[in-house]
């Protein structure tokens, strides 16, 4: 998959890991609109987490920087669904299941593009990165 990772880091309290988001949305290699989903590539959001709200879902048990690429369909309304994760760093912490929750339920698309087709089926790809 050709994904850039893209971070920028927000501090928030000592204990707590900093955590930030980056959406890049790129259908995977070799993806043409009969071989897979649509993947909508400028993302228009509804609603996006703060930091603070995203270090909520960073694994307890993580003690390093690391994140995942996620890969998510949309519903009609905009939410997200189905996320699954593509690329994580390191693996072994569960970024693996952390990053498609915390997708799941913090990110929103509008429910229409700007040139208002629905997003529903189609794809959006959402790293996050939790420093």
């Amino acid at each position: 998959m050709n994904l850039r990772i893209i971070a920028c880091a927000l501090a928030i309290a000592p204990y707590c890991a900093s955590a930030s988001a980056q959406t890049i949305a790129t259908a995977p290699q070799g993806s043409t609109a009969s071989s897979g989903p649509a993947y909508i590539n400028v993302p228009d959001w509804a609603s996006k987490p703060q930091a603070s709200a995203l270090a909520l879902y960073r694994p307890i048990d993580a003690q390093v920087p690391g994140g995942a690429v996620v890969d998510c369909a949309a519903r009609a309304d905009g939410r997200l669904v189905d996320c699954t994760t593509k690329e994580v760093r390191p693996s072994g912490l569960h970024y693996e299941s952390a990053g498609p929750l915390a997708v799941e339920r913090l990110y929103r698309l509008k429910p229409t593009l700007a040139d208002g087709r629905s997003v529903a089926g189609m794809h959006v790809v959402v790293t996050v990165i939790w420093k």
